[in-house]
């Protein structure tokens, strides 16, 4: 009775049930031979509708938002659930793939390091005179979900060096925290770990990131069908997101295959594709309970003459979806709109702050007189520029609409809903959530 009633919390109508039972994966007997078949159920159902955040306030909070204005939405909490889908849209250099990689850190990170202390911890008795005392460890929360993370790198941007140094600094960050801790509540001196341990822990940590980089359209599909096949081969990981860095990255081979007038039709080939690669992700979301995380691109000009009316929010915040097939513009349920602050995308460098990193580097670069150093000194500052800056976006959310918006691609585009905007912070740290 204690299961049934705690899955009874859990779910709120019989066809919700249903359809965890149908949708949750419980390992195989060789793996879950031991463990009971109501605790088996009970974590295939608790995983499919517990709550996935994103730990980036303002994305979390503007999900929250929109959630609470969709009261036909089964879940309790008004969070992002598994089977879900997210979509991060923008143009280049916008912070998408930072976006994608600090979730990835988030993911990989456990909830609590327990760190092993090797030396003795000096603390101060009543008369004010040291002692030395040996704990075996001492835990250090971190705040990650201790999961897995599918990887699926279209574009060719992710950096697992850069994913290493999220997670590095985050430990560096957290130990601080945990010393401060300590020594404020008994004044305790804990020695930090040493390099070594740091990076130990750290590739333990890139482990459970699994990285696939299809090169075409037909691989990409291939990969995504045998994505259930490679979960069985990994039944003792969870993976809480299928992340895709960019379902636009084939734009340009699909439309050269597509006549333009017919590449945003239901019936164009860019589409039927899109169509088969979507099916195989949602049933893969829901059987194994985990979220799925995508980028696109903005490859629209705006032009204001295109709006009726000037909108409430910035102009380079309009979601523009002529550049994916209907399929994928239709695949999200919960769709960002982001877009760098002062960025000009032209290749090279934004104005302000930025500005002036490139008299600082024409100064240092002075060999860049020769055949390639402009060439150098323009990536380099493009380097900088996007791992620096401010982003700004908002949430827009497909309102079900059982008319024409359903069966209508542009219908069905036009009918979202919109939240307010919000903005974070791009730095080497990571990101960082601006009030």
């Amino acid at each position: 009775m204690t299961y049934i009633a705690a899955i009874g919390l859990r779910i709120r109508s019989q066809r919700n049930y249903i359809f965890a039972f149908a949708h949750s994966h419980i390992p195989p007997p060789s793996v879950a031979s031991s463990v009971p078949v109501c605790v088996q159920l009970f974590t295939a159902v608790y995983r499919t509708h517990a709550a996935v955040p994103l730990y980036l306030h303002c994305l979390d909070d503007a999900i929250v938002a929109a959630s609470q204005q969709q009261p036909h939405l089964p879940f309790q909490e008004p969070v992002l659930h598994p089977g879900q889908v997210v979509d991060i849209h923008g143009p280049a250099c916008s912070g998408k793939t930072a976006v994608l990689s600090f979730v990835t850190m988030t993911s990989l990170i456990p909830h609590v390091w327990d760190l092993e202390v090797r030396n003795p911890i000096a603390l101060i008795d009543n008369r004010g005179e040291p002692t030395l005392q040996t704990p075996t460890t001492v835990s250090v929360y971190l705040g990650g979900r201790n999961a897995s993370v599918v990887y699926i790198d279209l574009d060719g941007r992710l950096s697992v060096r850069r994913i290493y140094r999220l997670i590095r600094r985050h430990l560096e960050r957290r130990v601080v925290e945990r010393r401060d801790e300590l020594f404020a509540q008994s004044q305790a001196v804990l020695d930090p770990p040493t390099p070594e341990v740091y990076h130990s822990f750290t590739l333990q940590c890139l482990r459970n990131l699994h990285i696939f980089r299809p090169t075409c359209p037909v691989s990409f599909l291939a990969t995504v069908q045998s994505l259930p096949t490679y979960f069985q081969t990994h039944a003792s990981e969870h993976f809480a997101f299928v992340m895709i860095d960019s379902v636009s990255a084939f734009y340009w081979q699909d439309r050269a295959e597509d006549s333009p007038s017919s590449f945003t039709s239901i019936s164009s080939a860019a589409n039927l594709h899109a169509r088969h690669i979507t099916a195989h992700l949602i049933h893969l979301a829901r059987r194994w309970a985990c979220c799925v995380l995508t980028t696109s691109w903005n490859l629209t000009i705006f032009s204001s003459a295109t709006l009726a009316r000037p909108p409430s929010y910035p102009p380079e915040l309009t979601y523009r979806p002529s550049s994916l097939p209907p399929a994928w513009a239709r695949f999200a349920d919960y769709r960002f709109v982001i877009a760098r602050q002062n960025l000009q995308q032209y290749g090279a460098i934004a104005s302000g702050t930025l500005e002036k990193l490139r008299d600082e580097e024409n100064d240092i670069d002075e060999y860049s007189n020769g055949p390639h150093g402009a060439e150098r000194n323009v990536a380099k500052r493009r380097g900088r520029a996007v791992m620096e800056g401010i982003v700004i976006g908002r949430l827009l959310v497909p309102i079900i609409n059982e008319g024409q918006g359903a069966n209508n691609a542009v219908g069905a585009m036009a009918e979202m809903m919109g939240g307010e905007v919000f903005e974070f912070g791009v730095t080497a740290e990571g990101i960082e959530d601006r009030v």
